[in-house]
């Protein structure tokens, strides 16, 4: 049986607390900062069959765009992603995402009809639940039809999306604290 390819992560220190990220050879994979390294990367051992390396090289230009975007430089993520592990439809909603302008949002609905399933909102928005890559794919710009954020990460989570949603209209302030693990 042939091994799996290695999956490599790293940690970020940043506004909204430790990101840990893990890259493969496709793209970036996953990105957290509500979890502790070793549940992190246990899931990842589980998700991936395969070993989960730490790598700091591997992760930076990740890091690079990260360190941007915290500092207000960029606001966009332009690297490849590996969205393999998730359903076509998922993939697609999330591509859809990606076209989001920093700052702006756009509903559950518009989402839809942007990729031709105008009845399938709800299903748009279990496809930003399963979001593996929050932030690099801005599933915090997707709010409900009424202007109203929607989810994210659970009611606690709420506050970092509205955080980075401001962040994106240029109010630099620090995240509400403590942050939600």
């Amino acid at each position: 049986m042939m091994m799996r390819e290695p999956l490599y992560y790293d940690r970020f220190p940043s506004p909204l607390g430790e990101i840990l990220a893990a890259v493969s050879s496709e793209g970036v994979y996953a990105l957290t900062w509500r979890q502790d390294e070793e549940r992190f990367v246990r899931r990842l051992e589980e998700e991936w069959g395969g070993p989960v390396l730490r790598d700091p090289e591997r992760l930076r230009p990740l890091f690079r765009q990260l360190e941007d975007y915290f500092a207000g430089r960029a606001l966009a993520f332009d690297l490849p992603l590996d969205l393999r592990r998730l359903t076509p439809f998922q993939r697609e909603v999330l591509e859809a995402a990606c076209r989001i302008p920093p700052g702006q949002t756009a509903s559950y609905g518009e989402l839809a009809r942007w990729v031709g399933r105008p009845r399938a909102a709800r299903a748009v928005g279990q496809a930003m639940a399963r979001n593996p890559i929050p932030l690099v794919i801005p599933c915090h710009r997707v709010i409900a039809s009424d202007g109203s954020l929607g989810g994210y990460g659970g009611e606690e989570g709420l506050a970092v999306k509205a955080w980075l949603l401001r962040w994106e209209r240029g109010e630099r302030r620090p995240p509400p604290h403590p942050l939600p693990r």
